[in-house]
């Protein structure tokens, strides 16, 4: 059985620009069990809390070209509590 995953460009963005932030902050590449969105505010790498990752999602809701109602249904699909 083979597994197939879609190439997603913007996603292998994301990451890359992670990467850089995490290597621009920390001075370092990043290990194994560093995590890939991380608290800017720390001198060493943690992972952001739950709370700022539903604000980050908010955040890029709202920025998104579509109506209300797609946004609550991602919203509710996503389990943020407040959009």
């Amino acid at each position: 059985m083979s597994v197939h995953y879609m190439y997603n460009p913007a996603l292998t963005q994301a990451v890359l620009n992670q990467h850089q932030r995490f290597v621009e902050k920390f001075g370092r590449e990043p290990g194994a069990e560093d995590p890939l969105f991380f608290d800017e505010t720390k001198d060493i790498p943690t992972p952001l809390s739950v709370e700022a990752i539903n604000a980050r999602l908010c955040k890029a809701l709202d920025s998104m070209d579509i109506n209300d109602s797609e946004k609550d249904s991602i919203s509710y699909h996503l389990g943020l509590k407040q959009h």
